[in-house]
Parts: C-alpha cells; sequence; structure tokens
C-alpha cells in the first residue's frame, strides 16, 4: 500500500490539471492528514483536486478539501471496466468545504463508502453546475453519519446556468432529470447510479439526501465536526475559523 500523508497540495500537476491523481488497477493507498486547497488558483486553471484512474483502491482519512470547481472523482469514464470492477473507495474523518462539485461524484460501477464526513457550501466555488455528493452511471455512495450543510446564497445567474448544464447532464446520460437546484443537492443519485445514506444532518430540509434512513440531531452533528477536526490538519489559518466554528455559524439559528 502507498501512504501519502500530511502533504498540503495547492497546484495543479499540470496547468488546468488535477492536484493528485491516484492510479491503478491492483494499487492501493492510504491518503492521510492532507489538505487540499485551490483557494488561490484561477478557476480556468484547475480540474479536480483528487481524480483516481484504472480503478485502484482508495482510503481517505483525516483530509480537508478546499475549494476548487470539484473536489473528488471517482471513476473518469475512461476505463469502466477497471473502475467498476477494482476501483473502491473509503472517505472518513474528512471535509469538503466551499467546492463548487464532486463532493464527491461517483460513476462507472465505482463504490464509495463515506462515514464522519462533512460537506459544506457546495456551490461556492461556481464554474457551470453545484452539487455535493451524486452517483450515476453505475456508481453507489454509501453515506453513514454524515454532514450536510449548506449556506451560500447563488446569484439568479449562478441558478439559471446550474438548472441549464444539469438540464444537459440528463441528456448526456439519457435520463435522470430531476427539477432540484444544484445548491441544494447534498447526496443525490443520477441515471442508474444509487446513494443509501443513514444518521445524516442537514441545516435545512430544501436539502435534498436521497434515501436517508434516519436523521441526527444538531448535537450529533456537532460531535461529528469535533472528531472531524480533531482527526485532520488544523486549516484554521487558511479559513480564519475552525471547522467547529464554521459549522457553529453556519448552524446559527
Amino acid at each position: 500500500m502507498e501512504i501519502i500523508e500530511n502533504r498540503v497540495i495547492d497546484t495543479p500537476i499540470t496547468d488546468g490539471g488535477d492536484g493528485l491523481v491516484l492510479y491503478g488497477p491492483d494499487r492501493e493507498y492510504l491518503v492521510r492528514n492532507c489538505i487540499f486547497d485551490y483557494t488561490k488558483i484561477d478557476k480556468s486553471k484547475q480540474d479536480e483536486l483528487l481524480s483516481f484512474v484504472q480503478g485502484p483502491k482508495v482510503k481517505i482519512d483525516g483530509c480537508v478539501f478546499i475549494r476548487g470547481i470539484k473536489a473528488l472523482l471517482a471513476g473518469n469514464g475512461d476505463n469502466p471496466f477497471d473502475d467498476g470492477g477494482k476501483g473502491r473507495f473509503e472517505i472518513t474523518n474528512s471535509a469538503f468545504l466551499y467546492a463548487g462539485r464532486r463532493c464527491p461524484e461517483a460513476q462507472d460501477g465505482v463504490i464509495v463508502n463515506m462515514r464522519s464526513c462533512w460537506i459544506h457550501n457546495w456551490g461556492e466555488t461556481f464554474d457551470v453546475r453545484a452539487f455535493g455528493a451524486w452517483a450515476h452511471r453505475g456508481g453507489r455512495i454509501f453515506a453513514d453519519n454524515c454532514v450536510f450543510t449548506q449556506t451560500y446564497s447563488p446569484t439568479i445567474k449562478e441558478r439559471l446556468l446550474d438548472f441549464g448544464k444539469h438540464v444537459g447532464q440528463a441528456f448526456n446520460d439519457k435520463g435522470g432529470l430531476r427539477f432540484i437546484s444544484g445548491f441544494n443537492r447534498g447526496l443525490v443519485s443520477g441515471k442508474d447510479g444509487e446513494v443509501i445514506s443513514t444518521r445524516c444532518y442537514r441545516n435545512r430540509k430544501s436539502i435534498a439526501l436521497d434515501n436517508c434512513a434516519e436523521y441526527i440531531d444538531f448535537i450529533q452533528a456537532r460531535k461529528i465536526i469535533q472528531g472531524i477536526q480533531e482527526k485532520c490538519p488544523d486549516v484554521s489559518d487558511r479559513l480564519g475559523a475552525s471547522l467547529v466554528e464554521i459549522f457553529n455559524k453556519a448552524t446559527a439559528q
């Protein structure tokens, strides 16, 4: 197993590319205690913060993904046999903050298991459309004890562009059109995808969490955020506040 730890990844490997690419098949990775941050990278010069190619097995623990038009893509569409046959993602004790979308996105038969993760203000780094976590084209996401908070207020232009691009995506997928704003798509499935969640939290009832078997309350959600903060590198200097402070502000009554 290859271990990638204690790194700050804040520039693309190539201009307009990804921050980190993990390659398969038949390779295993542990990514822990890392910060992925595209705050200083122009949107026209970036792609995913993290992506995988040809179906590796990846475990992510205690990582923070900050901004970026796309956070994490599981399955790249070019190698569906390896991706769906061998690719697996496990994400624990991690936070996705202020990204545009893909927190994560699962496709091409890839399975993503998420536990004790926080997705906050997806769509804030907006380029064409917004969503939190999304499974389609045979991808599956299972989420347990995850927190979804949204306080971002998109412009009218962003709302219109978001809707149009989701219509276009549904056309490309040959189905799965849903009349839900991307800024309310917390954990959703598209054409031929599946999501299942339990013991999750949302700070707005308008946030769509497909197939959520049980919701938790603010106190339980705050404990999850505290646990994530303890596991992750300190990012308060980058964000101007700790993870718990950001959560408290997002859920203030």
